[in-house]
C-alpha cells in the first residue's frame, strides 16, 4: 500500500498533467477552467429543456463514465508517448459532464487531477487558446450533427484539424468517443473510447464553479 501512495500515484498525476488533447478523453483536453466564466450554474439542468438542443446534443448531456478504452496502446505508441506513460494512462479513470444551452457546450471532466472543463460556443465558431502540444496555439471547435457531435482541434494558420473527436450514442445507450489524431510525421493515429451514463444525482458544475472562485 505506501509503495502505491508514495510511489504510484504521483506517477500517476505528474502524467495525467503531462498529457494533452485527446489523450485525456476529451475533455476529452483541454481548456482549463480559464475558459469558464463562472456561468456554469446558469446552464439548464431540466431534462425536458434537453429536447430544445439541437441534432444528437439533446440525448448527450449528463453524466458520464469512462468504462472501456479501445487500441488506447497503439494510439499513444504512435504519437511517441513511452510504455510507462501509456500503462499510467491506462490505469486512469475519468467521469465527465455534458452541459448546453442554446449557446454553447461545457464539458466538465473528473479526473485523478481534479475538475477541469472546455466550453465552446455552438455552430462552429471555436476558441482559440495556447495549450496545445508543446504550447501551440490552436481553435477547438464544436459542431452538432443529426447524429454525432463532434469536436475538431486545428493548428492556427491551418485548415486541416490535428485532431478530431466524434462522440455517438450505440444502440445500447452507451456512448462512444472516436479520437483521431495527426502524427508528427503526418501520419493518422486513432482510439475509441465507451461511457455508460453515470448514477450521480448532482452535477459537478457547481463543485467547479466553487473552485473558480478560490
Amino acid at each position: 500500500m505506501g509503495i502505491f501512495f508514495n510511489h504510484v500515484v504521483p506517477m500517476l498525476l505528474h502524467v495525467l498533467t503531462k498529457l494533452t488533447y485527446p489523450l485525456t478523453f476529451f475533455s476529452l483536453p483541454f481548456d482549463r477552467t480559464p475558459a469558464i466564466d463562472g456561468g456554469l450554474e446558469k446552464v439548464a439542468q431540466n431534462p425536458g429543456a434537453n429536447k430544445s438542443l439541437p441534432g444528437a446534443l439533446k440525448d448527450m448531456v449528463g453524466t458520464w463514465k469512462l468504462q472501456e478504452k479501445i487500441n488506447v496502446d497503439q494510439f499513444m505508441a504512435g504519437l511517441g508517448i513511452n510504455r510507462a506513460k501509456r500503462a499510467a494512462l491506462r490505469l486512469a479513470g475519468q467521469e465527465y459532464e455534458l452541459l448546453a444551452d442554446a449557446s454553447a457546450l461545457t464539458i466538465v471532466t473528473k479526473d485523478l487531477r481534479g475538475h477541469s472543463a472546455l466550453k465552446l460556443p455552438l455552430g462552429g465558431r471555436g476558441v482559440v487558446s495556447h495549450d496545445g502540444d508543446d504550447g501551440a496555439t490552436v481553435r477547438r471547435a464544436v459542431s452538432v450533427l443529426r447524429d454525432a457531435v463532434v469536436i475538431t482541434e486545428t493548428l492556427v494558420g491551418e485548415s486541416q484539424p490535428l485532431s478530431i473527436c466524434r462522440r455517438t450514442l450505440q444502440r445500447d445507450g452507451r456512448m462512444r468517443i472516436d479520437i483521431s489524431k495527426r502524427t508528427p510525421d503526418g501520419q493518422t493515429v486513432a482510439m475509441a473510447a465507451i461511457a455508460t451514463r453515470s448514477s450521480r444525482a448532482h452535477s459537478m458544475a457547481p463543485v467547479l464553479h466553487r473552485a473558480l472562485q478560490c
